[in-house]
């Protein structure tokens, strides 16, 4: 029981060091649909790494800053409000070198 109970504190402090920016288990938190040319491209969103495109990541609403990273060494940025109830597209064209 001891063990589960450790086990248990674990989890529920993993889950509560969450950045504000994104989190996974808000009620509030919005859908943002997140794509790109080209795909497999990295996103990140106040400077913490959450994924590869194509992907769908859930914000909470409020304003944040995306970066999109291609593997070819394009970057594109945008601060983007996100809108309570209001589920987002974005598409990120990423200049080619």
């Amino acid at each position: 029981m001891k063990k589960f109970s450790a086990v248990l504190l674990l989890f529920a402090l993993a889950c509560t060091s969450s950045t504000a920016a994104v989190k996974p288990g808000a009620a509030d938190a919005v859908h943002v649909s997140i794509e790109s040319r080209p795909a497999d491209s990295e996103v990140y969103v106040a400077g913490k790494f959450i994924g590869t495109t194509p992907m769908v990541a859930r914000l909470a609403p409020g304003d944040h800053k995306i970066e999109v990273r291609s593997p070819e060494g394009g970057t594109w940025q945008r601060e983007l409000t996100v809108l309570a109830n209001s589920p987002t597209r974005i598409k990120a064209y990423l200049p080619v070198k």
